[in-house]
C-alpha cells in the first residue's frame, strides 16, 4: 500500500499503534460503549507510567500522520510514511529493548 496509496498506509500506522494499546489492555470504548479517540487512549497508557511519555510522544506522531492520511484529500508522500514507520519502529525498540528488560528477563527466568 505504501506506494499505490501513502494515507492508507499512513493510516494502518496508526491502527498498528491502537492495536498495541489494545493489546496493552487499554480500553478502546468507555463505559456507555462509546469508542474512545486514539489519543485519549494514548494518555491513559502513558499516564501508568512514569517512564512511558518519550515513547508515548512517538506514539502520538504515528497517530496524527495517521490522521492525516485517513483525509480523502491527503496529500502525504511515500516519505512522509516511511519516516513515520521509522517512528513507530524507534517506539517499539524503546519499549522491548529498553531499560526494563533486564527485569523482563528475570521475570521470564523465574517462571
Amino acid at each position: 500500500m505504501l506506494f499505490a496509496d501513502p494515507g492508507l498506509a499512513a493510516t494502518a500506522l496508526r491502527a498498528t499503534v491502537e492495536r498495541f494499546l489494545t493489546s496493552e489492555s487499554v480500553s478502546a470504548t468507555n463505559s456507555t460503549g462509546r469508542f474512545r479517540s486514539a489519543h485519549e487512549r494514548i494518555e491513559e497508557w502513558r499516564d501508568a507510567d512514569p517512564n512511558r511519555p518519550p515513547v508515548a510522544d512517538l506514539f502520538f506522531a504515528a497517530k496524527w500522520l495517521g490522521n492525516a492520511g485517513t483525509h480523502e484529500d491527503s496529500d502525504l508522500s511515500t516519505i512522509e510514511v516511511l519516516d513515520g514507520a521509522r517512528v513507530l519502529d524507534e517506539a517499539f525498540h524503546r519499549l522491548f529493548t529498553g531499560p526494563d528488560i533486564d527485569a523482563h528477563a528475570q521475570t521470564i527466568k523465574r517462571s
